[in-house]
């Protein structure tokens, strides 16, 4: 049973035990300045590293914070670097505009939102501020006004921050900001509502096993998310490790309070922590804690165990291209992994940015699951389909099929109205994440497609005055119930044939359903012919009452002449169009008040014979 065992934990997880330390970005100096723009990171100069941070975004290019020039900086996928934001004059300016012309005043923290945002803080961690991926720089939050932060409940617009040093982002978008100098860490929800989720506002260490609004927090650097929603702070003036869970409930799960680094190879909750100061978690539920005072990364493993990960805690630079628990490393500013799963370490006083090549954030294999609104439905329904994916990594590719052929775009939703009965419906995931199983399909739908009926009314009808007729349909399908609308004038609508007896000219609508509730409709004009009736007198004087001498709109019938004649047998009007009448003018003159003959020749729409008709009518004005 065993082996059997182990083969199955083979197959669901792949583990690369190998951590490679090397420099990612950064000459280290002298000199102590920032340059290098357009050419290899490596060889570019990072300046003054403190309180800097990297983020990364789906495309797989990296962004980092530069205080000390004032800007932001984007190294792309081909490692060269150059500055997207900032023009490198201290100040804070520019809202509104590209972000390469705005002012920056010590950017810190930094993260790319779900949208390609880049979110940071600014004027020392006072505000934060976006770049859209068009290259405008807006702030997004309140503005400081010197005082503690606030806006519980509010837009981020009205919230005010005083000292944010950390974002981080969970998988659903929402983004956390630690602020060191109000000691809490508040949430920025995908709709942009700013709460609080840890620390009462004041200095010290309480709560554990309470609420984490209600605890104490000593400095709290920066934030990590896990996939499940946990989160995680560094309360370094507490020399800890703590956990917010899902419920709200905060407790320590790392460090005893003494400032110091030890206890590898045993829980991580008895262990001493040495000033941590960044955090982040991987999909395996693996925490790195970067210890600003003993020059380490440590790993808590998800049963608790703690050890050392990166950096054998003595200051110096050293031991690119070996393990990174044995190289130099100095004082780490921020922590934070990629969709791969490498780790990027600010080496501050070292100023370069080192990397750790390892897989263990991705070590489970991807799967996803497939959901739809409904998989019972009438032929010609439009029907979505969602994939969901775990462990696909930043970018993952979609391939979506019917009976095993490629349909759709490379997106997580694949929308259609031409499945039939019996279609099988799935997905294959390609994931991004290079430790791990890349293809992955789950879940089929099999569709059920219902026929619908069909409805053709009969011919449209004319009927005298208290006459009465037979509606009916002709109909396919398992047809189970039928609706007449309107109501009026019919002896039961709820029936296949009701019996019809309007009093004016009247369409009615059927609609015939299945128990599979798909429909149908068609509609049938039943006109009522009273006679033809013309009025007595007309008004041509403009005032868009009775105006135009005419055929009644409400009597359809079908004309083979139309005209009026004056007294003396003069033809005054003559038209073939049922729609149009005679407006009292002859050659574009006005005629005289007084008595017109009309005569009408017409198909009666009782007997489809032609029938004449004659009359006069009073023209006045």
């Amino acid at each position: 049973m065993r082996p059997l065992f182990c083969l199955l934990l083979a197959l669901l997880t792949v583990i690369c035990r190998a951590q490679i330390i090397t420099t990612y970005a950064g000459a280290p100096p002298p000199p102590y300045a920032v340059s290098g723009d357009g050419g290899p990171a490596l060889n570019a100069h990072l300046g003054d590293l403190y309180h800097v941070s990297v983020a990364f975004d789906a495309a797989g290019n990296t962004y980092m914070t530069a205080p000390e020039s004032n800007t932001i900086r984007k190294v792309n996928k081909a490692g060269v670097i150059t500055t997207i934001a900032g023009a490198g004059v201290i100040g804070y300016t520019g809202d509104g505009g590209p972000a390469l012309a705005a002012r920056l005043y010590h950017p810190g923290a930094i993260i790319v939102d779900n949208a390609n945002n880049i979110i940071f803080a600014d004027q020392n961690g006072e505000v934060l501020r976006q770049i859209d991926p068009v290259g405008n720089i807006t702030t997004i939050s309140g503005p400081y006004t010197g005082g503690l932060c606030s806006g519980e409940g509010v837009p981020l617009s009205q919230a005010v921050f005083v000292g944010v040093i950390g974002l981080a982002k969970d998988n659903a978008g929402n983004i956390y900001a630690s602020d060191q100098t109000c000691n809490t860490v508040r949430k920025i929800s995908t709709s942009r509502i700013v709460t609080t989720v840890a620390g009462n506002g004041t200095t010290g260490f309480s709560g554990d096993g309470g609420p984490a609004t209600s605890a104490q927090l000593w400095y709290p650097c920066q934030v990590g998310v896990d996939i499940a929603g946990n989160i995680y702070i560094p309360d370094a003036d507490n020399g800890r490790v703590r956990k917010v869970n899902t419920s709200g409930i905060i407790t320590t799960i790392g460090g005893n309070g003494v400032q110091n680094s030890t206890g590898d190879g045993g829980p991580a909750a008895l262990a001493e922590f040495a000033l941590p100061s960044s955090i982040c978690v991987d999909n395996a539920g693996n925490i790195y804690v970067g210890e600003s005072s003993s020059y380490e990364v440590r790993k808590i493993d998800p049963s608790g165990i703690v050890t050392d990960y990166a950096g054998n805690g003595t200051y110096g630079y050293s031991g690119d291209g070996g393990p990174a628990n044995l190289a130099q490393i100095t004082e780490i500013e921020n922590i934070d992994q990629d969709a791969a799963g490498n780790m990027y370490i600010v080496d501050a006083y070292n100023q370069v940015i080192r990397k750790v090549t390892n897989c263990l954030t991705a070590t489970l294999a991807p799967s996803l699951t497939i959901s739809t609104n409904s998989s019972t439905i009438c032929s010609g329904t439009q029907v979505v389909f969602t994939a969901t994916p775990v462990n696909g990594g930043a970018s993952s590719g979609y391939q979506w099929q019917v009976n095993g052929a490629n349909v759709g775009s490379d997106k997580a939703i694949f929308i259609t109205n031409g499945l039939a009965n019996g279609d099988v419906v799935s997905c294959i995931l390609t994931s991004s994440m290079s430790c791990s199983t890349q293809t992955a399909s789950q879940n089929r739908v099999v569709m059920t497609v219902n026929t619908n009926p069909t409805v053709v009314p009969m011919p449209d009808t004319t009927i005298r005055p208290g006459q009465s007729v037979l509606l009916k349909a002709d109909v396919t399908g398992p047809v189970t119930s039928y609706q007449w609308t309107p109501a009026i004038g019919l002896d039961n609508p709820y029936i296949a044939a009701p019996v019809a007896a309007p009093q004016i000219t009247t369409t009615y609508q059927v609609v015939v359903a299945t128990d599979a509730h798909c429909m149908a409709a068609g509609k049938v004009t039943i006109g009522v012919f009273k006679g033809l009736a013309l009025p007595g007198a007309f008004t041509p004087n403009g005032d868009g009452k009775n105006d135009v001498f005419r055929i009644p709109p409400s009597m359809t019938v079908k004309i083979k002449a139309f005209a009026v004649y004056d007294r003396w047998g003069i033809k005054v009007f003559y038209s073939t169009d049922s729609a149009i009448g005679w407006d009292g003018t002859l050659g574009g003159q006005p005629q005289p008040v007084g008595t017109y003959i009309w005569f009408i020749e017409y198909e009666n729409p009782l007997t489809g014979k032609v029938s004449q008709a004659r009359g006069t009518v009073i023209l006045v004005r």
